[in-house]
């Protein structure tokens, strides 16, 4: 992520910049903490935090009383070590063969999913002569990663058994929970009965686990010991239904500076391959952002953008550095005004789940997309 010195700087230098409101993302993991407690929330911070920037985003998440951190990789984990924070980690990816002997340099949770890392990890911990935490991945449904019921119970007698092992938690994932009652449903019936058979055996671990955004504000019974947001801690109503049991305050803004602006006569194009033409005379201004910032070339004459709070469609073709809005209706637009391609500006907003709808994505993609050369500007609390 780049991140700069100071929003002032930004203000007056940046061509494409994210504010992140981390205020934002503290109000929304109190409201899921109200929401499920007492169980833990472990705050997913993957993929640079969705984008928004995940050191920022973890000490956040961790002040407003998040107990855990979740990433994907054993090299995401590092990054949160080398920034100093020395909250519980758990990786929710592969610890890939070889990856062993680094992964215990991380005092992160591994999650595995057959016999064979379970049993890397266990030897590379005995070999270190160190103790490594472990989380065992049921699968109920989602059939990519985790065990089958009967590797499940092998691996779990395995890491009970192991004094090199700390048998941390237990965990499935859920594949439809904001769409599909009846399959999430299924899912945690299958996981509930995986806990019984090890409560049955005493090798049930202390942290079970099962709820992603989703699930934990639609199917209660989920939640257990601990949920794993993700897209709910960014602010992201993805389902809708979310907004009526959570008051989530979007944490990211996507802007950019206008650069140029230009009167067309009816006729005159826009853009690559002319995909535009003036029907009227038009006054064009050009952003400073395009598809190598994270906007895609399906917005091309079909979404808006904000400037002085009014939406503006964007026309022609997005192109790599530059998107091209028609602001005929606004008076005398001037080169270094901010655009706003989704957040708010003003009282006026473009949820980031209508921008991905224009983009034909789903929000995860758009706000993980915003590329590395757009500056993030986190944002505290005063």
């Amino acid at each position: 992520m780049t991140t700069s010195s100071g929003g002032a700087r930004q203000g007056v230098s940046a061509r494409a910049w994210a504010d992140v409101d981390l205020g934002a993302i503290e109000h929304n993991v109190r409201g899921i903490r109200s929401l499920v407690g007492p169980a833990q929330v472990c705050a997913v911070v993957k993929a640079d935090g969705y984008g928004h920037g995940a050191v920022h985003v973890a000490r956040a998440a961790l002040s407003a009383g998040a107990s855990r951190l979740a990433v994907a990789t054993p090299r995401e984990a590092e990054a949160l070590r080398r920034a100093g924070l020395t909250a519980p980690i758990q990786v929710l990816g592969v610890v890939l063969a070889g990856q062993e002997s680094f992964f215990l340099t991380l005092d992160a949770a591994a999650t595995v999913s057959t016999l064979e890392e379970a049993q890397r990890l266990a030897a590379a911990a005995r070999s270190a002569g160190r103790k490594t935490a472990v989380h065992l991945k049921l699968d109920t449904g989602m059939h990519r990663l985790g065990a089958t019921r009967d590797e499940a119970e092998k691996i779990a007698g395995l890491l009970a058994s192991s004094p090199e092992v700390a048998f941390e938690g237990a965990m499935t994932h859920l594949a439809a929970a904001g769409s599909r009652a009846d399959y999430t449903a299924s899912q945690l019936d299958a996981f509930r009965d995986f806990i019984g058979w090890m409560r049955a055996r005493r090798v049930c671990p202390p942290l079970l686990h099962a709820a992603n955004s989703a699930a934990l504000a639609l199917h209660p019974d989920s939640r257990f010991d601990m949920v794993r947001p993700g897209l709910a801690i960014y602010g992201v109503a993805d389902p809708p239904e979310l907004a009526a049991r959570l008051d989530l305050r979007p944490a990211m803004r996507l802007c950019a500076r206008v650069v140029n602006v230009k009167r067309l006569s009816p006729g005159e194009p826009v853009g690559y391959e002319c995909a535009w033409q003036a029907r009227r005379e038009t006054t064009v201004a050009t952003a400073s952002i395009g598809y190598a910032d994270g906007l895609r070339t399906t917005l091309s004459n079909r979404g808006q953008a904000l400037l002085r709070g009014q939406r503006v469609p964007v026309i022609g073709r997005v192109s790599m550095d530059f998107t091209a809005l028609d602001v005929t209706g606004l008076d005398a637009v001037q080169p270094g005004e901010e655009v706003v391609f989704f957040g708010r500006q003003g009282a006026a907003e473009i949820p980031v789940t209508e921008a991905a709808a224009w983009m034909g994505a789903i929000p995860y993609e758009i706000i993980c997309g915003v590329s590395f050369r757009v500056w993030r500007v986190p944002k505290s609390n005063g």
